[in-house]
This record gives structure tokens, sequence and C-alpha cells, in this order.
């Protein structure tokens, strides 16, 4: 009698064949499960720098310097290039890039999607490079003044830069290096070099605790042991961090009045200055930031930019709709409200407004025009006699940027609270002596007139709808010496 073999394996078979395979890869598994791979960083889990040089070769480089201020080791590699943005003709131009270049110019993906171990406190650094001159007929420059560029795969968190001083225009492929452990050569924090050996920036605020939307002005002191000079310009770039990990680089607009060199002039002592941000940073709104100003003090021989940096300010913006608003009687289905702080001020602080309007149920559309501010302030001291204003501040966006298009204009939205934010020395009218004071906020609201436009006109022809006051708020100004 002939036995047949079965064609295909018994369940024995496969119950051997399992034991054999689980048993040549349990160390393995076990080893996985004992140093499983570190966590991908995050942009919240780094803190961001950024070194900047110009190359005898007509090159450009931007370093990201990156520091885990997180508590666990995590990695970092890969990851995408950068957008560049040319904002003159506000749009991205589109380059080529090459990722960890060989010096042929040929990608070398291995080195570059490895990942680095980046333990807690640890440091590490990714250079962007790309020439300044074509040597291709076929690949003409691009102008440039912005990157934006993220860690890892976290693109919902990224890194704007923008430094027309340092990014000029790219003639050539992006060359983008592979992370490396350590810290770009000449910028590790508390190094000095140049110029930042004897010289320090500090800055300061009026306050900490501030709601979005709301001014804030940023006091700059680069000054020498001497007396600063007024007819010198500071060189200035802020850095804003929001605590998910967004992180705005961003030179500050220079006055006309200054010489349009980036170098300061060899007798330059230094001298205060204020920069005044409308909030949002361009970034998140509610949030904890961390600010730093860097100035700009020239190249050193090697080419890089020599950054004298200040200590950083750490500032918190509530939600404004957390504002205990005080509400005036209705006018005509409108009210207005105004807030302080406190009402108490030392002498030459800026008092902060918290102004606010709303629709409640007007007839009409109540119109924001570009011709005309919607709300002003008065202050009147002790005797009811007005401040008169000493005329709007400069550097103050606020006001500065009321431009009259001729007929732009937007409904106000019913039923929905419009803040208003604003300071007494934008408007010129912060009281220069210790006193008791009143202060009033008033709507110019605006409705579509009833006549007939002109034929000239651009936009909808607007006309006094009501004026609405606010609630008159007391407080005082002290003197230094005052207790």
């Amino acid at each position: 009698m002939v036995v047949r073999v079965p064609a295909r394996p018994s369940h024995l078979f496969f119950a051997a064949l399992s034991f054999i395979a689980v048993s040549v890869l349990a160390p393995s598994i076990r080893a996985q499960q004992a140093n499983p791979p570190d966590p991908e960083c995050k942009a919240a889990d780094l803190d961001v720098r950024f070194a900047f040089a110009k190359t005898a070769d007509h090159q450009e480089l931007v370093a990201l310097e990156v520091r885990n201020i997180s508590e666990s080791t995590c990695s970092l590699g890969g990851g995408g290039g950068a957008m560049f943005n040319d904002s003159k003709q506000g749009h991205n131009i589109w380059t080529k890039e090459c990722f960890e270049c060989t010096p042929d110019g040929k990608p070398n993906p291995e080195p570059y999607e490895r990942s680095v171990a980046l333990p807690p406190g640890g440091e590490a650094y990714r250079v962007y490079r790309w020439a300044t001159i074509s040597t291709d007929v076929n690949s003409p420059c691009q102008d440039a003044d912005w990157i934006n560029t993220y860690i890892n795969s976290d693109t919902q968190h990224g890194y704007l830069i923008i430094a027309p001083t340092f990014i000029t225009k790219v003639c050539s492929a992006v060359q983008v290096g592979a992370y490396r452990l350590g810290h770009f050569v000449g910028s590790k924090p508390g190094e000095s070099i140049g110029a930042a050996e004897s010289r320090e920036v500090k800055l300061t605020t009026d306050k900490q605790d501030n709601f979005v939307g709301e001014l804030i002005a940023l006091h700059v002191d680069a000054s020498n042991d001497g007396a600063p000079d007024r007819n010198s310009c500071l060189h200035l770039f802020s850095r804003v961090r929001s605590e998910s990990g967004d992180t705005r680089f961003e030179e500050q607009r220079r006055p006309a009045s200054c010489s349009n060199s980036a170098e300061p002039p060899p007798n330059d002592t230094g001298r205060k200055e204020d920069l005044i941000r409308a909030h949002g940073f361009g970034m998140a709104p509610a949030s904890d930031y961390t600010v730093e100003v860097s100035e700009f003090a020239g190249f050193t021989p090697e080419g890089i930019a020599d950054m004298i940096t200040s200590n950083p300010l750490h500032l918190h913006f509530a939600d404004a709709s957390t504002i205990k608003r005080d509400w005036s009687p209705l006018v005509r289905g409108l009210s207005i409200a105004l807030n302080l702080d406190q009402r108490e001020f030392p002498l030459g602080q800026d008092i902060h407004l918290h102004a606010a309007v709303e629709d409640f149920k007007a007839k009409p559309a109540i119109f924001w025009s570009d011709c005309s501010r919607p709300v002003t302030f008065q202050v009147f001291d002790a005797r009811g006699q007005q401040i008169q204003s000493k005329g709007i501040t400069p550097g103050y966006p606020t006001l500065e940027l009321i431009t009259c298009h001729g007929g732009w204009s937007k409904a106000f939205a019913k039923g929905e609270p419009v803040p208003m934010e604003s300071t007494l020395r934008e408007w010129g009218i912060l009281p220069d002596h210790a006193g008791e004071y009143t202060l009033v906020a008033t709507w110019h609201a605006l409705s579509e007139s009833e006549g007939p436009a002109p034929p000239d006109a651009i936009g909808k022809q607007l006309e006094v709808y009501a004026e609405v006051r606010s609630q008159p708020i007391s407080f005082r100004i002290v003197a230094a010496n005052n207790p």
C-alpha cells in the first residue's frame, strides 16, 4: 500500500515554523522594545535662533540653531526645505533644492535623512546656503527677503525669517544641510564676537500681561557708557516665539532719516528706541510669547553677522473677550465701552486704553470708513480742562496707517463687539504731571447717506449717524517719589 504525503504542510508544520521564527526574532523584538526610537522633535520642544553670513564667493547662508527645551530626548532628521518670498512683489519664489550636497553638486539623501538624537538641553543646527550671482544663463536670479521653514513634519508651527539685509537674491539651487550636533560657528549664545564684546542691548516694556490686539511698546536701550548718539539709527531685529513653538524673526523698519548703509557709523555709541507692535506677531493670538531684540553691528572678517542680543521678555496675551466691559447706555442702538488696567499710574508710564464698540440694534448698517477714526479719546484734568494733543506719536501703527482711499468702508457686524485698542501716548495726550484726570471715549458712528452720491464717488457716501460717549473713567497719575 502506498501512503501519499499531503501536498501542503500540516498545521503542525506551520506551528513549528512559527516557533522557530519567534525564537530567532525574539531578541531583536525585545531589543526594539527596550530601545524604542525617539519621537520626532516638534516646534514646541525646541527653541530656535538664527545666524547669518555672507561669504567671499558670493553666497548667503542662514543657520537654524535649535536647542531642546523639553524634558525628553527627541530626534531631528530630514524634513522639508525652505520657501522663499519676495515681499516687494508680494509672492513666493520657486527654488530648486539640493539636500546635503556633495562637492560636485549632487544630493546625498542618506546622511540628510539620518536622525540625530537631541537630549534635553542638546543643541543642533542646519544650514541653508545659496549663491547671489548666477553662473547659468538659464537660471536667472530671483529677488527674495523672506524664508519659511519648519521642523521635521511639524508644518503647523513654522519658522519665518524676514531679513532683507541678509536675504537678498537667490541665484542657484538652495543647499540644505543635514542636522549636525553642536552650534553654528561664532553664534553660541553668550559668546561675544566683534562689537558684541563691548555692547549690550536692554529690552523692557510697560507691562507683560496684555490683551489680544493691544499695542505693545518695546523699549530698546543700546547705549554705551557714554551719552546716546541721537543722530545714529539702530539696525534692529526682533525674535518672537509663541508657546506652541512658532517663531518669527523680523528686521525692523528703519526711519527714513537713517542711512541706507547696513553698517553702523564708526563713532556709533548707540541710542534708545521704541518698537511699537500691534499684537499678533503674525502668529497665534492668545498665547505666551518670548521676545528678544538684536542689534546688527556689522559683519565679522569671516562674514558672520555680528548680532548683539537683548535679554528675553516674557509676554502673556489673553483673549479680549475676557474683559468685563463697562458699556454705555444705548444711543440709537449703539454702545461703547472703555476700560483701564488700573486707576493709578506712575508719571511717565503709558496708559493702555481698552475700548470696544457694538452695534446692538441700530436700524441702518453702521460703517467704518478709512477716512476717519471711529473712536477718539479725550482727557480732562481736575479743573475740567482738556489735555491738548501733542500730535500723533511717531511709530504707532494704528493712527499712522489712516490713509483715506476715498471710499473704502466696511460694515460693523450687528451684535458683535469690536475692540479698539490704543494708548494715551499714541494719541499724544498722556499727561506730563501728577494729578487727577478723567478719560472719555467717543464713537463717531457712520451710516450710509440717503442723498445721491457725487458723480466721481468711489464708494459709499457716509454721514454721522450717532456720537456715542463712554462712561467717564477717573484715574490718577502719581510722581515717582509719591508713596
